[in-house]
């Protein structure tokens, strides 16, 4: 039984190991074809003030053929005006107001206009959207074989059950009302940059600012168009058209989609709490820098793993996303301590809390936690450092991609300061409690592999720039740590 157990087991790793090299092999071939780049205008409330002729004859003047207009009682004479200048409509929705019989009607009457129908990227979150309007809203772009756009941070984008069968982009949302004129190019630009070669987007979507007028929209539409168009031609990118169907990716997938994922949200839960119980295990035997090189290359090949069995081209449009992640990310972070914490420091723990500076210190930590699990996913700016926008604008200039800053600048530095710290005293309560909070660095890690519309080699990159920098962090942080514990200790002799 041994030996068959062994064989099996020997057999699922190769398999394994087989799918994720072939799925990430055709996922680099698929991203070496030339990318599609295209901008689509959304008038926003300029549509309703000014002369609809006047509006997209200045739009297609400046190269753009994408125009995103309402869905209205005047649709169809927008349609009219947008067919003498060659350019193509995305009817805007709203989900109050949608009769799909005309919808479809319209559609039927205007094929080689109509590129795809979407739900206002305006409207606010608090808007009805019912399933059933979702479903009808799919089988009218399966029925007519539209193209499918999923605009990033939109909360109403109209789900298709298969990208495989329709033309599936993924789309920068841009909304000019959000944007800073003073750094309108840089900031414009680098978000487009990123969107294409970090998150394969093939749409910029761009809103224009309802305060002001047509021209100053459309004088720094054009600036950025014309930089985006030199500088995506030069690196492989076909920028203005949108082709009507597209080469996806085929991958390996033995088991459906949702338990593939459930599998890996269980691996993503137990790698780090079995891994830092390992650690603790050799902490005598092996150095403070093998350990934590040994944790973090491990990780990474975990994240890796992860990466190659849930390619899917759904993921990688964003069709649906991978379920689970809060949970990976928190489950760990809080059982580790059940897993490292003893009887003994439990006991230690309740006779400390009688002290004001413990439970100062123990409620400290859990703001900490808590915040740094508020930060997880696409954050709001408002949870971010004062420095730390400054930060990560400078390495996004330089080299596009930065290290997540909770590894880099925190879970790192103290996985290494706590591995010195417990080679020293193991029993330390303190130690103890900072080797546990730094559990965050491997859970990072393996999560960022889990952004699959992400290439292998951006997330390989910021991991290994991560480990890199935030073990010189914490070995800086160990040194500036022994110099303030013979501080205090001479302190203390003197008394």
């Amino acid at each position: 039984m041994k030996k068959i157990g062994f064989i099996i087991g020997i057999s699922l790793i190769l398999a394994t190991i087989w799918i994720t090299e072939y799925n990430i092999i055709k996922r680099v071939e698929w991203e070496a074809n030339i990318k599609n780049l295209v901008f689509i205008i959304d008038p926003a409330s300029l549509e309703d003030t000014i002369d609809k002729e006047k509006l997209f004859s200045a739009i297609s003047k400046i190269g753009i053929q994408y125009i995103s207009i309402n869905f209205d009682d005047k649709v169809e004479d927008k349609l009219r005006i947008l067919k003498t200048y060659r350019c193509f409509a995305i009817l805007k929705l709203n989900p109050e107001k949608i009769i799909i019989s005309k919808i479809e009607q319209l559609i039927k009457n205007n094929k080689d206009t109509v590129l795809t129908i979407l739900i206002n990227p305006s409207l606010g979150k608090k808007i009805e959207f019912s399933e059933k309007i979702k479903y009808q809203l799919a089988n009218i772009i399966k029925k007519y074989n539209l193209f499918n756009i999923n605009l990033e941070f939109h909360n109403f984008n109209i789900p298709i059950d298969d990208s495989y069968t329709i033309p599936t982009f993924r789309g920068l949302n841009l909304n000019l009302n959000k944007i800073d004129e003073r750094t309108f190019h840089d900031e414009i630009f680098l978000k487009i940059k990123k969107s294409v070669f970090e998150r394969n987007c093939s749409v910029v979507y761009i809103t224009m600012n309802f305060d002001w007028d047509l021209y100053r929209n459309l004088f720094l539409i054009s600036s950025v168009f014309v930089k985006s168009k030199d500088y995506f031609e030069k690196n492989n990118v076909k920028f203005g058209i949108l082709p009507k169907s597209i080469v996806k990716p085929k991958f390996i997938k033995i088991l459906s989609q949702n338990v593939t994922n459930l599998i890996i949200m269980l691996i993503s839960i137990l790698f780090p709490l079995l891994s830092y119980k390992y650690i603790l295990m050799k902490l005598n035997e092996r150095s403070k820098e093998e350990l934590f090189f040994l944790q973090t290359t491990v990780a990474m090949m975990i994240g890796v793993i992860c990466y190659g069995l849930l390619q899917d081209f759904d993921y990688i449009v964003m069709n649906k996303k991978v379920f689970g992640t809060k949970i990976m990310f928190l489950f760990p972070t809080i059982l580790i301590f059940f897993i490292i914490f003893k009887k003994t420091d439990l006991e230690k723990i309740s006779l400390l809390l009688k002290n004001t500076k413990t439970i100062l210190f123990i409620f400290t930590m859990i703001l900490l936690i808590s915040y740094i699990f508020l930060r997880t996913g696409n954050v709001n700016k408002n949870f971010l450092l004062p420095y730390e926008l400054e930060i990560r604008k400078f390495i996004e200039e330089k080299i596009l991609f930065r290290p997540r800053f909770k590894e880099t600048f925190f879970a790192h530095p103290l996985l290494i300061l706590s591995l010195w710290g417990l080679r020293n005293n193991k029993e330390s309560l303190l130690y103890k409690t900072l080797f546990c909070i730094s559990i965050i660095g491997t859970v990072s890690i393996i999560n960022t592999f889990l952004h699959i519309h992400t290439p292998l080699q951006i997330s390989v990159l910021r991991t290994l720039l991560g480990v890199t920098l935030g073990w010189i962090l914490g070995e800086f942080g160990v040194v500036v740590w022994q110099l303030v514990l013979m501080k205090i200790h001479t302190a203390e002799k003197k008394f």
